[in-house]
């Protein structure tokens, strides 16, 4: 698996600012990302003079040991091989190449533009099919001819909703050496999952620890559904700015007029994946893990989860489990992967709160029960609490959340674990129903 990060180029008055730029770049060479491509299109190129693209690739090469793609695309033929020829000169190690074009282009001028600027340059190149950006669609018989071109090596693809299928189609198209990548950050892990080569990512660029880990635990993308949902929505580079600009990566001015960053109302939808951003430990339990007899457990260092009983409604909070999740479409409690830093009870109150928003004040601990399998374990803790509250869903995990009598939790499809569970977990709340009630 290879992840090739691409890192913003943070703005500051208009100018580049040359300081965050190179922080960005020497978390990147510290982090366990194969690759690095600047001048993509968070990398702002659309909007920087030659001189200023020429200066970004010098500022890469100083700053990373790691392979260095550079982004040289531009309407005219003659303008990106002026951009070939000088990332060559400024020390990158390959180019990024997309048909960018102010009049619509025809597939025999897209073909004709890669022709001239591969035989301008030395350097391998990526081809890139960027059909939001450039409004041209490649098909598969120009990704072959594309793919002929003797220094074309590699292709950046479009992010496909049938992963498998699609990496079948392009290994029957392509030459057999040739380098196959993917990019849209919501899927990428899953595309390297089915067989691509590479992860061209954008989320790599500022976060590449957590990229690098979801590149090996795909099902872990699903924690960060918010940022999925504002790069469809506003792009990738005015989330990724803004990222940048609430987590102090860059300055506030760090994208390049007219582009702005989101507003207030905007940026509150990122707030629930700021803190997994900020912390890269914070998920790093999310992983399956397998028994010897191949079943699978969610939760590389064990799973927690909070049964919440309310005494003045003498309910339990029950989360209805998205169809698309694991069990899916069945009744249980808010719970996950525990951290390798946490404490199990730790891990439960974390959970209920991001997927529930469970406050922890007003709980107290009554009860806990821990189904152990030796290499795998889930605790169960059985809290009440003294302020009746409201749940809410921070994430796509919850199709609903309610509170539920004790007497009626059995009358509704529960999750296998928690079936099991629930009578020993019933028993331990009963003393506090009834004492309650006298």
């Amino acid at each position: 698996m290879t992840v090739n990060a691409f890192p913003l180029t943070p703005m500051r008055d208009e100018r580049i600012d040359e300081a965050a730029f190179t922080r960005i770049l020497e978390r990147l060479d510290a982090s366990e990302v194969d690759a690095v491509t600047v001048l993509g299109s968070t990398g702002n190129f659309a909007y920087l003079t030659r001189e200023e693209r020429r200066r970004i690739v010098q500022i890469a090469a100083g700053s990373t040991s790691k392979p260095l793609t550079a982004g040289i695309s531009a309407p005219s033929t003659r303008a990106a091989i002026t951009h070939a020829l000088e990332a060559q000169d400024a020390g990158a190690t390959a180019l990024l190449l997309a048909p960018v074009s102010y009049q619509p282009l025809t597939a025999s001028e897209v073909l004709q533009h890669f022709v001239d600027v591969a035989a301008a340059t030395d350097l391998p190149i990526v081809a890139y099919d960027n059909p939001t950006t450039t409004n041209f669609r490649f098909d598969d018989q120009l990704y072959r001819s594309v793919a002929e071109i003797p220094n074309v090596t590699a292709w950046k693809t479009p992010a496909s909703t049938d992963p498998a299928t699609r990496i079948r189609e392009l290994r029957e198209a392509l030459p057999e050496s040739f380098i196959i990548g993917t990019s849209g950050d919501a899927t990428g892990a899953a595309h390297l999952a089915a067989g691509f080569d590479v992860w061209y990512s954008v989320l790599a660029g500022l976060f590449p620890e957590i990229t690098v880990d979801l590149s090996r635990n795909p099902q872990a993308a699903s924690a960060f559904a918010p940022l999925w949902h504002a790069n469809d929505r506003h792009g990738s580079l005015r989330v990724l700015a803004t990222l940048a600009d609430m987590l102090d990566y860059a300055a506030s001015s760090c994208l390049p007029k007219p582009l702005q960053l989101l507003n207030a109302t905007e940026r509150e939808a990122l707030l629930p994946v700021c803190s997994l951003l900020a912390a890269p430990t914070a998920y790093s339990g999310d992983g399956w893990v397998s028994s010897p007899e191949g079943r699978r457990y969610w939760g590389r260092y064990g799973a927690a989860g909070l049964v919440v009983f309310d005494p003045k409604r003498d309910s339990v909070l029950l989360q209805h489990r998205a169809p698309w999740s694991h069990q899916g479409d069945t009744w249980g409690i808010p719970g996950g992967a525990r951290d390798r830093n946490e404490t199990p009870y730790e891990a439960a109150l974390r959970e209920a709160h991001e997927e529930a928003s469970v406050p922890a004040a007003p709980l107290t601990r009554i009860h806990e029960h821990t189904f152990d399998l030796g290499f795998w374990s889930y605790t169960t803790y059985v809290v009440t609490t003294s302020e009746s509250f409201e749940p809410s869903a921070n994430d796509t995990e919850s199709a609903e959340l309610r509170w539920v009598s004790v007497d009626a939790v059995t009358e509704r499809p529960l999750h296998p674990g928690f079936a099991t569970s629930w009578p020993g977990l019933r028993e331990a709340i009963e003393p506090y129903r009834l004492r309650h009630t006298r």
